[in-house]
């Protein structure tokens, strides 16, 4: 199987959502993603990743990063103070082949890249994304107005679209 085959199968757990083409896994975090969603990904989530790629034949070569063949991705680990979500996943997208962040720094990423709202609309319907602190982070931005201009739209396709039914501990 290759590495695209096993994430767009790991796109199809409810918790997981994946993008091949942006090189992003983001998983779904029900009670904290309007808290720690900006840095670091809960130790559940870390774990819940973890078997998932074990499970698939990859092997762990450190504590946040994994191999697949030729491949390696990396868990984000939290960038410190004064280091953005987006930087620090911009700067772990260049070392590694894939990275799982968390939902906010793979919305802020597609919002950076001009992705389009489909693939946007697919994150925040599988994995919560605190709007309002994404909206904060992008204060000093080149992007920001493209934010501006959807946020509100965003926002009321999220609350349509609440994650309630998975709601449980990973």
């Amino acid at each position: 199987m290759k590495m695209i085959e096993i994430l767009n199968n790991l796109g199809r757990d409810k918790f997981i959502y994946t993008s091949p083409e942006a090189r992003l896994i983001t998983l779904y975090d029900d009670f904290f993603y309007s808290r720690n969603d900006y840095d670091h990904l809960c130790p559940g989530q870390r774990d819940y990743i973890r078997k998932k790629f074990l499970g698939n034949d990859f092997k762990q070569v450190s504590g946040s990063v994994f191999r697949f063949e030729d491949q390696e991705i990396a868990v984000l680990k939290s960038p410190g103070l004064g280091i953005s979500p987006l930087s620090n996943l911009l700067m772990t997208l260049e070392k590694y082949d894939y990275v799982v962040a968390t939902p906010l720094s793979c919305f802020l990423y597609f919002i950076s890249q001009d992705s389009s709202d489909e693939e946007i609309l697919r994150l925040l319907k599988k994995c919560p994304v605190n709007l309002d602190q994404a909206f904060d982070f992008t204060y000093q931005e080149d992007y920001r107005p493209r934010l501006l201009k959807s946020i509100a739209s965003y926002k009321s396709f999220q609350a349509e679209h609440e994650a309630s039914h998975k709601f449980k501990k990973l």
